[in-house]
C-alpha cells in the first residue's frame, strides 16, 4: 500500500474534501511519532485553517494513542468550540481517566457542541447520574436529547420525575417541530426504561395531554426513524389517561395511524376507564359490522373482554 509522507498527510488533513480528510485520518496510524503529533496538533490549533479540518485533525490525533494524549488535552482550552468538542470525544477515547475530572466543568461550557460532547462521554464521569441530571435541564435541545439517550441505559436511578419535567419544560419550549419531536422521542424512550420505578405511573400519566397528541399524530411515528408517537401510545397503554377517555377515543378511527398504535389506544382506554372503554368499543363494533371501522373486529372484541374483566 502506498504510504504518503507526513507533509502529504498534513496537506490532506487540510483539504476541503471530507473524503480526503477521512482517508488521511485513517492513514495517521503510519505516523505515530512526536513529529507527527506536533504537526497535526498545530493544524488543530491553526485559527486560519477550516474548522472542519481542525476538528478532523483532533480526531487524527487519536491514532497516535498515548503519544497524542497531552496534545488532545491541551485542545480542550482552544477558542474554537468545535475543536474543543472534538477534543472531548478524542480524549475520552484514548484516555478516559484524563477526561473524567474535567467533565463537570465541560458541561458548563458556553458552547452546546462542547456540552453535547461531554454528555456523550458521561460514562466516565465520577458522578454520571449528577452530570446527566444537570444535562437534562440544559438550555440546548440536542444536549437534553443526548442526556435522555444516556439515561435510557441507566434505569433504577429515580429518573421518572426528572424526565417528565424535562419533557414538559424542556422539550415543550422547543419551537422547531422536528427538533421537539426528536427530543420528546428520546425522553419518552428513557421514561419507558424506568417503568419499574415506584413513581413511574404518576409521572407518565401527567403527560397524558401531550402523549395523546403525539399518539394521534401520524407524522410523529413510523416516519424515517421517528417513533415518538408509537412510544407515546405504548406509555398510555401502560399508565392510562384518567379522565381523558373522550380524548383517546377519536384515535381509534383516525386515518393514517398504524394498527399497533390503535391497539395501544384500546389498552389505554381500558386502563383509563373500563366503563368508557366498553362504550366506545361497542360503538366501534357497530361501525365494524357496517364495514365502517378502521379497527379489526378481533381487536374490538379483545378490548371489550379486557374492559369487562377490569370492571369485575
Amino acid at each position: 500500500m502506498f504510504e504518503r509522507s507526513l507533509d502529504e498527510l498534513i496537506a490532506a488533513l487540510r483539504s476541503a474534501d471530507a473524503a480526503e480528510r477521512l482517508e488521511a485520518r485513517q492513514d495517521m496510524g503510519a505516523h505515530k511519532g512526536p513529529a507527527a503529533v506536533e504537526r497535526v496538533a498545530a493544524l488543530a490549533r491553526d485559527a486560519g485553517a477550516p474548522i472542519d479540518a481542525r476538528a478532523d485533525a483532533v480526531e487524527a490525533l487519536e491514532k497516535c494513542g498515548e503519544l497524542g494524549v497531552a496534545a488532545i488535552a491541551g485542545l480542550l482550552d482552544e477558542a474554537e468550540p468545535k475543536v474543543r468538542a472534538a477534543a472531548v470525544l478524542a480524549l475520552g477515547h484514548v484516555d478516559s481517566k484524563a477526561l473524567a475530572p474535567r467533565l463537570a466543568a465541560l458541561l458548563k461550557d458556553a458552547s452546546p457542541f462542547v456540552r453535547l460532547a461531554a454528555v456523550r462521554q458521561s460514562s466516565v464521569a465520577p458522578d454520571r447520574v449528577g452530570l446527566l441530571r444537570e444535562a437534562l435541564a440544559d438550555a440546548a435541545s440536542p444536549v437534553r436529547r443526548q442526556a435522555a439517550r444516556e439515561i435510557a441505559g441507566l434505569p433504577g436511578k429515580g429518573w421518572s420525575e426528572a424526565l417528565a419535567r424535562a419533557f414538559e419544560s424542556g422539550a415543550g419550549s422547543v419551537a422547531d417541530r422536528a427538533e421537539r419531536v426528536g427530543e420528546e422521542e428520546a425522553l419518552l424512550q428513557a421514561l419507558m426504561s424506568c417503568k419499574a420505578e415506584p413513581g413511574f405511573a404518576s409521572e407518565a400519566s401527567r403527560l397524558a395531554p401531550r402523549l395523546i397528541a403525539l399518539a394521534g399524530d401520524k407524522s410523529a411515528y413510523d416516519t424515517g426513524r421517528v417513533e415518538a408517537g408509537r412510544i407515546a401510545a405504548e406509555l398510555l397503554a401502560l399508565v392510562g389517561a384518567p379522565g381523558r377517555a373522550a380524548e383517546l377515543a377519536p384515535l381509534l378511527e383516525r386515518e393514517g395511524l398504524a394498527l399497533h398504535v390503535r391497539k395501544q389506544v384500546v389498552l389505554a382506554l381500558v386502563k383509563s376507564s373500563p366503563a368508557d372503554a366498553a362504550t366506545f368499543l361497542q360503538e366501534a363494533m357497530a361501525r365494524a359490522r357496517e364495514g365502517d371501522s378502521l379497527l379489526p373486529v378481533d381487536v374490538i372484541q379483545d378490548g371489550l373482554a379486557r374492559a369487562q374483566r377490569a370492571r369485575g
